[in-house]
């Protein structure tokens, strides 16, 4: 199906084209949004624990066009993309998809001031794609 927003491609090429770019030890992230393409820092590196990709929450996150919300008083995480919602809290390795658990490979935890996550089980989680690549292209 064409869509004319798009300037003749598909919708499902959008769909695809659309994500971030994070790299292992760096602040750098790239995003790909409704055909453009722009560079920004992190608020912080993304880091590797034990094998794990650890990403700041809020500069992915939102950069993925997810809403974000923290109940501090809780520590509860809501983020809601695509129509899916996914609840997180701090200390926790158990993450809400939709209402149903799901075991992440790491807690959530705080890392001078930032809230870090997983990165491939929170963004899987609310059907973005996610490739590791041992060497930049």
């Amino acid at each position: 199906m064409i869509d004319p927003r798009w300037n003749g491609y598909t919708v499902g090429c959008i769909y695809w084209w659309d994500g971030v770019d994070v790299w292992i030890g760096k602040d750098d992230i790239t995003v790909r949004y409704e055909l453009k393409e722009y560079n920004k820092k992190l608020p912080t590196k993304v880091i590797s624990d034990n094998g794990v990709a650890m990403i700041p929450l809020r500069g992915v996150m939102e950069e993925l066009g997810a809403a974000v919300d923290y109940n501090a008083k809780t520590q509860q995480i809501t983020i809601k993309d695509k129509g899916k919602t996914v609840v997180l809290k701090i200390g926790s390795d158990t993450a809400l998809v939709d209402g149903r658990a799901v075991k992440m490979p790491r807690k959530v935890y705080v890392k001078n001031g930032y809230t870090m996550l997983p990165l491939r089980c929170v963004a899987e989680n609310l059907d973005h794609a996610v490739e590791f690549r041992s060497t930049i292209t």
